[in-house]
């Protein structure tokens, strides 16, 4: 790999990570699309073990940010958490019967569903606790109080299905975590991302890992997972600058600019397949 492919994919690394930090995602539902272009016969288990560690990077960091300021649900994220890593096997274990075409085709259209979704709902509104469910209590490091009730019977089924597509995709899943979080658990917006991330943390080192020892990550010095270094390095970079971006530019507007990238990407990953 040459110094400026190298230079090239730790920027680009810095700059999905910064996007994707700052809307509460683990950017590989950028990441993703990114290997299967420039590594266009390498079958979709190699791919999904490269995004989904560099997805796992930067949810970790940012869900270890989370914990320092008290705003992660650690019950929560224990509950959802064994639900999820079930899923993500599963998720996983399915890659490997996947033809590349069908899995770059259905990942483009997972993309152009979630953009839909995006504009149609670019701000996730704290919605009112639910009456019935796992009460929950949160305390943060400023010392704000947070009250809710976490619907299980609906929170854990919708955890696995995310978990599931989430691997099979090669993402993460805070895009689809998020949403899932303030709409389903109706969980204070605040604390849904970090929640979130962590639990998205566990998806990808669970999916990124039975690739892994399954002897399906590609190691050589041009393959999938040496992009994943250098990208990693990159995302590791962004999370400060994610942070930062999200408490200055204001959700409504990131999500309704991911969404326009979110279309591009899913255009680009199905013109490179037919």
């Amino acid at each position: 790999m040459s110094a400026p492919e190298i230079i090239g994919l730790v920027l680009l690394g810095l700059l999905a990570g910064s996007y994707a930090g700052a809307i509460g995602a683990g950017g590989g539902f950028v990441i993703a699309p990114l290997l299967l272009w420039r590594h266009g016969d390498a079958p979709p288990e190699a791919i999904t073990a490269a995004s989904l560690s560099v997805a796992a990077l930067l949810a970790g960091a940012a869900a270890a940010l989370g914990l320092r300021d008290g705003r992660v649900d650690r019950g929560l994220v224990l509950a959802l958490g064994a639900v999820a890593i079930g899923g993500a096997l599963i998720g996983a274990a399915l890659t490997t019967a996947a033809p590349r075409q069908v899995f770059a085709l259905g990942f483009a259209a997972l993309l152009l569903l979630l953009a839909a979704f995006l504009l149609w709902r670019p701000v996730f509104t704290l919605l009112q606790p639910g009456a019935r469910g796992w009460l929950r209590m949160q305390r943060d490091a400023a010392g704000s109080r947070f009250i809710y009730r976490v619907p299980l019977h609906r929170a854990l089924p919708t955890a696995f299905v995310v978990s599931t597509v989430s691997a099979l995709a090669g993402i993460g899943g805070g895009i689809l975590l998020v949403p899932v979080a303030t709409g389903v658990m109706r969980m204070p917006h605040w604390l849904a991302v970090p929640t979130a991330l962590s639990v998205v943390f566990l998806v990808g080192v669970t999916g990124a890992g039975f690739q892994i020892a399954a002897g399906n990550a590609d190691w050589s010095s041009d393959g999938p997972m040496a992009d994943a270094l250098w990208l990693g390095i990159g995302v590791l970079l962004s999370v400060p600058v994610g942070r930062w971006l999200n408490r200055r530019l204001g959700e409504g507007r990131l999500m309704r600019l991911l969404a326009l990238g979110v279309i591009a990407v899913a255009v680009q990953t199905i013109l490179n397949e037919l």
